[in-house]
């Protein structure tokens, strides 16, 4: 049997479960090059542009992981839809950008 577990939070994890893994990698952080390359990705994939360039919503997301990358184009995708069929998706973007930046500086998950 096969198990593949992941956490961004190893530090919460107790000993008796580090004892039952046999192999532990631990990923990089993602870079603004895998970053973009995300965004051009999910953008090609899903069909909604963020209205700015990827570096530019790659910048000022920061320090983040694919994880929380994929959540923040959820949210854009999100208010895209319930705004209607031509929602200003630039303003969107903007908008949900500040919304993380609030969320990073009180420290919440």
């Amino acid at each position: 049997m096969i198990v593949v577990a992941a956490t961004n939070h190893a530090e919460l994890l107790d000993r008796a479960v580090w004892r039952r893994m046999q192999l532990r990698l631990i990923l990089p952080q993602a870079t603004r090059a895998g970053k973009v390359e995300w965004l051009n990705a999910w953008t090609e994939r899903v069909g909604l542009d963020f209205g700015l360039t990827h570096r530019t919503v790659s910048d000022r997301l920061g320090a983040i992981s694919y994880a929380e990358l994929e959540e923040f184009a959820l949210d854009v995708q999100r208010q895209a839809i319930l705004r209607g069929p031509e929602p200003n998706v630039r303003d969107i973007t903007g908008q949900v950008l500040r919304q993380w930046s609030e969320r990073a500086e009180l420290g919440a998950p």
